[in-house]
């Protein structure tokens, strides 16, 4: 076999397309969120012992009931485990397979740094994009993780907020200093909307201003609304 039947393509004067721009800089990019990172963490630990002193702490503890202490653990590590199912998703998302035990670790060091520091789609995005750098995803597929955490969590918790507003609207209404009718009518409306986004996903691509995005099938918004509200 002749290599300009292997490799027309070569032979012709065809070339790649050029890398993107994450992909020129990803050292760089990579330095620069993890000093992010660290200095948005360390603000966070600084303010937080601002606010609560240790033997604040201890008192709090010694006041607690031991079986209230241990469902607070067993919730937070429920709670951290459902959370992993948010990056299991966006990798099956975007058609990638990684280790259980990888993920978890990723998903769970992003998300507790992310309630720490806050900004979670920056400080989380950083260690999500250390970490599946590192497991060989390109910076384009772990943007695509991180948008898919951040927009399915925001996304669930919409739906669950303004489904819940419409029947209590009587209740939430006047702390919220307007009408039960206005608040009802809003939280419909976002609902409404919500749902028709959801609709439009269901065809699996959405074009905006001639570009094409992908979007996640049916059954990986089910699943992923499921751990929403398990969330």
């Amino acid at each position: 076999m002749k290599v300009a039947d292997e490799f027309p393509e070569v032979l012709q004067g065809d070339t790649l397309p050029p890398p993107s721009f994450f992909n020129r800089h990803a050292k760089s990019i990579a330095a620069i969120m993890a000093l992010v990172v660290f200095a948005a963490v360390g603000y966070a630990v600084y303010r937080l012992t601002e606010e609560v002193s240790y033997a604040d702490v201890l008192r709090s503890l010694a006041a607690t009931s031991t079986a209230s202490i241990a469902l607070a653990i067993i919730f937070t590590m429920l709670s951290f485990l459902t959370l992993c199912f948010y990056d299991l998703n966006a990798l099956s998302f975007i058609g990638r397979k990684r280790p259980w035990p990888e993920v978890a670790l990723t998903a769970f060091s992003a998300y507790a740094v992310g309630n720490v520091a806050g900004f979670g789609a920056l400080s989380g995005g950083a260690i999500r994009y250390r970490a599946y750098s590192r497991a060989g995803l390109s910076p384009d597929e772990i943007g695509r993780i991180i948008a898919f955490v951040t927009l399915s969590f925001s996304l669930g918790l919409a739906i669950l907020t303004t489904g819940s507003l419409i029947p209590m609207a009587g209740e939430i209404a006047p702390l919220l200093g307007m009408t039960s009718g206005t608040l009802a009518t809003v939280s419909a409306a976002i609902l409404l909307a919500i749902l028709l986004l959801l609709g439009i996903a269901r065809r699996g691509r959405l074009r905006i201003a001639g570009r094409t995005l992908n979007l996640p099938d049916t059954g990986t918004l089910s699943r992923q609304f499921l751990v929403t509200v398990l969330d």
